[in-house]
């Protein structure tokens, strides 16, 4: 079952954070440009960030419960790019580690159910991101193909970009924001669960306030995107968590990947693992303090 392997995870290595895998050739350190990069093809990029996924997951795979695999950074290098994004999850799978297919699908009918199939049967892939837009319609095919709880599904609630407020912070005509039924929308989904429901949702970790309000209203383990480069805290991100320390995953992609470039890239599986154990430190020190 997807909470009681996720929970397992959590804690045999007391670690709540999440490995974002989501490669750019700006992030490319140049030992690997210089190794892989003759033509500046599809193919040889694709080798290149399939060889940089590997050593950021060979030096983390101790220490986190899961990594997300952002499908975008792939799919724009076409089938090579893809290749890549389903080797990455199998090789996620391989060393112990469960996977979140980051693609925010979403759409009706057969076209949601064919989404749903097509990412939730893989074995490789544990759970996907989910986009609510559609409604009800949109979310019940993904709700379907988890049924049973053996894969799990983050719905997207609350985002942590700026302009989330254009329309998820609208007021609707019971007074609610626009998010909050969103949230609504996503509980009903969550089934009875005795502690965690598979049905969990997406909230940025830029506002404490959104997160005390949506972790009162979901059942759903919470995937929180936003820390560090993106400006969540630690202290803030607490507030996803229930009163036991439990019931959220805080995502650090370029925190993580990138950190080889504040102390040298001879060894940036290294320093990939030395920012995440500083991450780790950070939100437990926040959690072990409690929340107000």
């Amino acid at each position: 079952m997807f909470i009681e392997k996720l929970l397992r995870e959590i804690k045999q290595k007391k670690s709540p954070c999440v490995v974002g895998l989501d490669p750019t050739l700006e992030m490319m350190p140049d030992k690997l440009k210089r190794k892989f990069l003759v033509k500046g093809d599809e193919k040889e990029i694709a080798q290149m960030f399939w060889q940089f996924n590997k050593e950021i997951i060979d030096y983390t795979a101790e220490l986190t419960p899961c990594i997300k695999v952002q499908i975008a950074f792939y799919e724009r290098f076409s089938l090579p790019g893809l290749e890549v994004f389903y080797k990455t999850l199998d090789y996620g799978k391989e060393k112990g580690l469960m996977t979140i297919a980051d693609v925010k699908r979403g759409d009706i009918g057969s076209t949601a159910k064919a989404y749903a199939q097509g990412f939730l049967k893989n074995p490789s892939i544990d759970s996907i991101t989910v986009n609510p837009y559609f409604g009800s319609d949109g979310l019940l095919p993904f709700v379907e193909e988890t049924k049973g709880g053996e894969k799990g599904l983050f719905i997207l609630v609350k985002t942590s970009n700026p302009s989330s407020k254009e329309l998820q912070d609208l007021i609707t005509e019971d007074g609610q924001f626009f998010y909050e039924k969103v949230a609504d929308l996503v509980s009903s989904f969550e089934g009875d669960f005795s502690e965690f429901s598979h049905i969990g949702s997406v909230v940025g970790g830029t506002h404490k306030e959104h997160l005390k309000r949506l972790r009162k209203k979901l059942k759903g383990f919470i995937l929180v995107p936003g820390y560090g480069a993106q400006g969540g805290k630690a202290e803030d991100i607490k507030y996803a968590f229930n009163t036991d320390g439990f019931g959220a995953l805080v995502c650090s992609s370029r925190g993580i990947t990138e950190y080889y470039k504040k102390i040298g890239e001879e060894n940036y599986g290294l320093a990939a693992q030395i920012s995440l154990k500083n991450m780790i430190a950070d939100i437990n020190r926040e959690i072990e303090k409690g929340v107000e």
